[in-house]
């Protein structure tokens, strides 16, 4: 595939990123950290990546600490799910701290690789991981609904509406039915500890794209009862959708492609990028940063008056 960027590497800019072009061509020369959950690194994992969920700490540090005394000039790639994901920069921050350098982040993502490079990944404990076999299309199509068939079980009893696009896709939303935006990593830890067993779920992303595999961890968890917006909410009418910037909580969000967008200058000194990275990483996808002007105005020496002119943002 073709070199690609995400919005994520302006806010990392002290991190190295590969492409899956580029990981295939070195796949047999880099260790692949795998730092995701048991769970998800169960149901789908590039072959020979080593599993170092980052939410265990302890034995993340210790592993990658040993590496760092007996293999410090190995290379190391950082895997995680898809391109939204800021653990896996996060992870390699924490990486080069322990002292290892030559580390990469493919922030394309397990689920890209599973589609460019199926004979080289593991699903479902099987290699080549052909969907297909552990997916039959019959049985996808069987949870896509069109919107018609979406709203009416919106109205079932507990039911619950996931959105599951990234932050840059949700410009506008669907008209009257209540949902709730859930990361990713929040979204796999709710459907290993079926914290949803008993309810009807329903999904919507962009473009329909992200249904399938979603519904391998769905399968993998035990669940049935789950439908998912065939063709997604961009195939929709302009008279059943909304825009977020209508919405009376516009002011408490935080637009990350705007804020790239308008401070792209500024993210060229050193200083304010440490800054803006500070933010982003503490916002973590969930719109809303919560951190208190003295605490930044203390460490990174800039002042109170500073800070609120860069919030307008």
């Amino acid at each position: 595939t073709a070199r690609s960027s995400t919005i994520l590497e302006a806010f990392f800019p002290d991190m190295k990123t590969i492409s899956t072009s580029e990981l295939t061509e070195k796949f047999h020369d880099v260790t692949l950290i795998d730092i995701r959950t048991p769970f998800e690194y169960e149901v789908i994992h590039i072959s020979t990546s080593i599993n170092l969920p980052f939410s265990q700490k302890k034995a993340f540090t210790d592993k990658i600490s040993r590496f760092a005394i007996y293999q410090p000039d190995i290379e190391v790639v950082i895997i995680d799910n898809n391109r939204e994901s800021t653990r896996c920069f996060l992870a390699a921050r924490e990486i080069r701290k322990l002292g290892l350098k030559n580390i990469f982040v493919y922030h394309e993502g397990v689920f890209e690789w599973l589609f460019y490079q199926y004979e080289r990944t593991h699903l479902m404990g099987k290699s080549p991981a052909l969907i297909g076999d552990i997916l039959p299309i019959e049985k996808h199509l069987s949870h896509l609904v069109t919107f018609d068939g979406f709203e009416k079980l919106s109205r079932v009893e507990n039911c619950l509406v996931i959105d599951t696009r990234d932050i840059y896709q949700r410009n506008e939303t669907i008209k009257g039915i209540p949902h709730k935006h859930i990361p990713l990593e929040s979204f796999l830890t709710a459907i290993q500890n079926r914290v949803w067993a008993d309810r009807p779920l329903l999904f919507f992303d962009a473009d329909g794209n992200r249904s399938r595999v979603l519904q391998l961890f769905l399968q993998a968890g035990g669940y049935y009862n789950y439908y998912f917006l065939k063709s997604g909410i961009n195939a929709l009418p302009n008279s059943v959708i909304t825009s977020f910037h209508d919405s009376k909580y516009n002011k408490l969000t935080i637009n990350q492609k705007l804020f790239f967008q308008n401070t792209q200058t500024l993210l060229r000194t050193d200083h304010l990028s440490a800054l803006f990275n500070y933010i982003l990483s503490s916002i973590h996808f969930q719109s809303i940063a919560f951190i208190r002007p003295e605490q930044l105005s203390e460490q990174f020496h800039i002042t109170i008056e500073h800070i609120r002119e860069l919030s307008q943002y």
